[in-house]
């Protein structure tokens, strides 16, 4: 099993709505700065609103695609396969490792991971919607209960 779960936003959208109307923001930037530069009458002040429209544009689309895709390493995320638990809250943020072999018991909280390792515990907070959250824990439970561990929570 080899499963990743984007974080997204707190709010009611699916991650995959935030990655897509960021790709529409951006392409709507772009033309518009594009439309700017293709006017006849166009000044200095204009050259540079056009560039600073296109700029966000193209931001705009970087940042939808590596906040919200599944192939991106810098999403937010939790993904579960076979060895390995990744946890990463935020965009800034390094990816958390956990192997399954390490994992005696699994506590679930609001918005909050508590792993009991062999070696102490680390303890994920993260910030999504409620469909989200309620996904994680199913994972982690699932995965947890194929491998007798204790699950805690939720």
């Amino acid at each position: 099993m080899n499963k990743t779960i984007i974080l997204g936003l707190n709010n009611r959208f699916l991650p995959s709505a935030h990655k897509w109307s960021y790709y529409l923001m951006g392409l709507m930037f772009m033309l518009s700065g594009t439309f700017r530069f293709m006017e006849n009458n166009i000044d200095l002040v204009g050259s540079i609103f056009g560039a600073t429209m296109m700029i966000a544009g193209v931001s705009a689309i970087f940042y939808g695609y590596a906040a919200f895709s599944e192939s991106s390493k810098y999403a937010p995320r939790v993904k579960v396969d076979e060895n390995v638990i990744e946890l990463k809250n935020s965009f800034t943020k390094r990816v958390n490792r956990i192997k399954w072999i390490e994992v005696k018991k699994i506590e679930f909280d609001s918005y909050q991971l508590i792993f009991q390792l062999g070696e102490g515990e680390l303890t994920f907070n993260y910030v999504s919607n409620p469909d989200v959250s309620i996904e994680i824990k199913n994972l982690l439970r699932e995965v947890a209960q194929e491998r007798n561990i204790e699950v805690v929570g939720g």
